[in-house]
C-alpha cells in the first residue's frame, strides 16, 4: 500500500492537470472566439462627417451602441461650436453614441458632447488648441489618459457628475482655470484603477486652479483631505464666466395626457421602439402616439431627438 499511494496519488493529480488544461484550453479557444465576433463586425459608417463602429453592449445585448472612431477634415476646421450627435441612425435603427475616439486638433471653441457619452478614449482630444469649455455629462463612467492633453486655450472643465475613472487628463493644459463638479458628495476617483489624489488624476496643476462645487457643500469639499490641493474651493453660484454649457431645447414635445408629439413643421420624423424599429414616420406637424404599446420610444425629427417612455 505504501508503494500503491503514491502512485495512486500521482495519477489523480495528472487527470486533474489534464481536466485543468483541457478547461484552460476551451477558455481561450472561446475568447479567440469572441475576438473574432468583434474583428468581422461591419466597415465603420460615415454620417455628416463623423466616423462610426457599431459595437454591443457585453451587458444589454440588444442595446444599440456605437462608438465615435473618426471625424473628417471638415469637422476639424469647424471653429465655433461643435455637436457631436447622441443618437445616429444606421440602416433605419437608432444607435446611441456612448464612446468618443481620435477627434484631436479640432479648430472649435467649445463641444457638445453626447448626453448618452460613456467613455472617452485616450488622447481623444489632443491639441484642441482653441477649445476654451467643456462638459462631460452625467453618464460618462471613464476618462483615458491625457484625454484632454495641450488644450492651451482650454479654461473651464465641467463635471456633471464624476463617478468615474480618469488618468491625468488635463496634461499641458497650461491655462486652466476652473473646474466645476456638480456631485454633492465628493467623489473618490481612481487614476484608471490606481489610488491616489483627485488632483493627480485630473490635473497636475491643482495649486493655480479654483474647484466649484454645490454651494451647500463646500464646506464637505474642504475638509474632504481627497480634494484640499486645488488652490481655492468655491461655491458653483460663484464660477463666473465659465458657466456649463446651457442644454439646448428640444423643437420636439410630448403631451403624455393625449399621446401628442409636436415636431417642427416640415421636418422628417420618424419615430423608433426600443428595438430600433421605425413604427411611425412621415412629414406631419403632430403625432398621436396613444394608441402605441406602453414601452420606451426614440423620436427622430431631422437633428433633433427625444426619447420618451409611454
Amino acid at each position: 500500500m505504501k508503494q500503491l499511494y503514491p502512485k495512486c496519488h500521482n495519477d489523480c493529480k495528472s487527470k486533474n492537470f489534464d481536466n485543468m488544461k483541457r478547461i484552460v484550453l476551451t477558455l481561450v479557444a472561446l475568447f479567440a472566439l469572441s475576438c473574432g465576433a468583434v474583428a468581422q463586425q461591419a466597415s465603420p459608417v460615415v454620417i455628416d462627417g463623423f466616423e462610426y463602429t457599431i459595437s454591443r453592449d457585453r451587458i444589454w445585448p440588444l442595446r444599440n451602441i456605437v462608438a465615435l472612431t473618426g471625424v473628417s477634415d471638415d469637422i476639424r476646421q469647424i471653429s465655433g461650436e461643435l455637436v457631436i450627435p447622441s443618437v445616429v441612425t444606421i440602416d433605419g435603427q437608432y444607435f446611441e453614441v456612448t464612446e468618443v475616439y481620435d477627434c484631436s486638433q479640432l479648430q472649435c471653441k467649445s463641444i457638445i458632447l453626447p448626453y448618452t457619452l460613456e467613455v472617452v478614449g485616450p488622447l481623444c482630444f489632443y491639441g484642441c488648441a482653441n477649445l476654451e469649455s467643456v462638459t462631460f455629462p452625467l453618464s460618462t463612467l471613464s476618462i483615458g489618459y491625457a484625454a484632454m492633453e495641450s488644450c492651451t486655450n482650454l479654461r473651464s472643465v465641467t463635471f456633471e457628475g464624476l463617478k468615474l475613472s480618469v488618468s491625468d487628463m488635463l496634461r499641458k493644459c497650461t491655462n486652466l482655470e476652473e473646474i466645476i463638479i456638480k456631485e454633492y458628495d465628493p467623489p473618490y476617483i481612481l487614476d484608471n484603477g490606481v489610488d491616489g489624489p483627485a488632483f493627480h488624476a485630473i490635473t497636475w496643476n491643482a495649486e493655480n486652479v479654483d474647484l466649484y462645487v454645490p454651494d451647500a457643500v463646500v464646506d464637505k469639499y474642504a475638509a474632504n483631505g481627497f480634494w484640499c490641493d486645488f488652490k481655492s474651493i468655491r461655491p458653483l453660484s460663484q464660477a463666473g464666466r465659465a458657466e456649463p454649457l446651457p442644454a439646448p431645447v428640444c423643437a420636439i414635445t410630448c403631451d403624455s395626457a393625449t399621446g401628442i408629439v409636436t415636431v417642427p413643421e416640415g421636418s422628417s420624423t420618424v419615430i423608433y421602439n426600443s428595438k430600433g424599429q421605425p413604427v411611425i414616420s412621415g412629414r406631419l406637424a403632430s403625432y398621436d402616439i396613444s394608441a402605441l404599446q406602453p414601452g420606451t420610444y426614440l423620436i427622430r425629427s431631422d437633428s433633433e431627438t427625444l426619447k420618451i417612455i409611454k
